[in-house]
């Protein structure tokens, strides 16, 4: 015949309605960690999109100053505005290795280099590496 004083017996007995509760509570929560993941990433393309250099501290400066607005592109002009320095200038080229591409030579340089050049300084990277290695092998 088993014994009822052997049974473990919560420290802290929740009822029902505690237990939905915390639940309802933990549910809440979660929402508002989706909900700001969700507009983080709404920022994040936004300021892609408008060719931020840093989009991970430009974001982070929008969360800080924007608070809850919901007008994202108004707060991406405002920080643009404001912080020009987190933008890419309209002149400057913004894709990695074609912005430092070094000049060339005047007596070394030939057409077909040149033109491979320019190619490259366009931001394509197949035309950079013809560049590179067309140059390479002119050396």
């Amino acid at each position: 015949m088993p014994d009822d004083t052997t049974r473990p017996t919560p420290a802290t007995p929740d009822t029902g309605e505690s237990l939905a509760q915390r639940l309802i509570d933990q549910v809440a929560a979660l929402q508002k960690r989706i909900d700001r993941a969700d507009r983080r990433q709404r920022i994040e393309r936004a300021l892609a999109d408008a060719q931020a250099v840093d989009v991970p501290t430009a974001a982070d400066e929008i969360e800080q100053e924007g608070g809850d607005n919901p007008d994202i592109a108004a707060l991406v002009r405002t920080l643009k505005r404001t912080r020009p320095a987190f933008f890419a200038t309209a002149g400057a080229a913004t894709h990695g290795a074609a912005a430092a591409i070094p000049p060339l030579d005047a007596p070394r340089a030939d057409q077909h280099l040149i033109a491979l050049r320019e190619k490259a300084a366009r931001g394509d990277r197949a035309s950079l590496l013809l560049y590179l290695r067309a140059r390479r092998s002119r050396e």
